[in-house]
């Protein structure tokens, strides 16, 4: 029973009584322009994968350029240091082989070896024929009991008649002689003239070199190489002999030199 309601009045129905209207929860507005950044920062994501692919495959490729490039031009990795201090470097090409590698081979000198003559003979002066030539050949036929002997004269000069005689040699080609050894007499007093040449004339032989008061073994030395087919053994001044004239003779000769 409720009080102070005219029974008369119909009860009201539930329905219309007041309900309180539900709070729903208040959204803030939106932050001006902060919709069209994110839908702008939306639209970029696409474009700055494509880009960030792109950088990624450009580097990619010039790495591996970059490596072709050096292994074709032989450029190593630069070494780097461990904790121990060492360095250590990447993998190197294995060293070239011997044979590719330039050397310098060393300068081999031609050794000298001993020479003889084809043939030997007499010649005088200005023209005139050589003494004794048909013995000239004992001279160079290796035997020391055998030599080729000169006229012999009243005097060391040859009695006034001449100025000289010699023992030609022909090496049957143009040699280099560095050194002659002559075999005289014992006893000295020969005065010899080593000439050369390539013409078996007197005038046209040039001295290479020479002994005075010479007698036994004699070594003729030029101051170089001479090269020539003819030698020659000038005598100027002859040695005294047993008799008491001057006569000169040549059991040996050799020679050194190369060919």
């Amino acid at each position: 029973m409720i009080i102070g309601r005219d029974p008369a009045q119909p009860a009201p129905d539930a329905s219309d009584e007041d309900i309180p209207e539900p709070i729903l929860p208040t959204v803030a507005s939106p932050i001006p322009g902060l919709a069209d950044a994110g839908r702008s920062a939306r639209r970029r994501r696409p474009a700055a994968r494509v880009l960030v692919f792109w950088a990624a495959l450009i580097m990619g490729v010039g790495s591996i350029g970059y490596l072709l490039v050096s292994a074709r031009s032989g450029v190593q990795p630069a070494a780097t240091a461990d904790t121990s201090g060492s360095p250590r470097t990447g993998p190197s090409s294995p060293p070239a082989p011997a044979s590719s590698r330039a050397t310098t081979a060393p300068a081999v000198a031609t050794s000298q070896r001993a020479l003889s003559p084809a043939r030997a003979s007499a010649i005088g002066f200005a023209g005139r024929p050589g003494d004794n030539s048909d013995m000239a050949r004992l001279a160079i036929d290796r035997n020391a009991t055998t030599a080729w002997r000169t006229d012999w004269y009243t005097t060391a000069r040859f009695g006034n008649l001449q100025t000289g005689t010699g023992l030609l040699l022909d090496m049957g080609r143009p040699v280099t002689i560095t050194t002659a050894q002559v075999t005289l007499g014992r006893t000295p007093g020969a005065d010899i003239e080593l000439r050369a040449g390539n013409v078996p004339a007197l005038a046209d032989l040039r001295t290479v070199a020479r002994a005075t008061n010479a007698g036994g073994v004699v070594r003729l030395r030029p101051a170089g190489p001479v090269r020539g087919r003819y030698l020659l053994i000038w005598f100027t001044v002859l040695p005294p002999d047993p008799a008491g004239t001057f006569q000169a003779s040549v059991s040996s000769i050799q020679l050194a030199g190369r060919s």
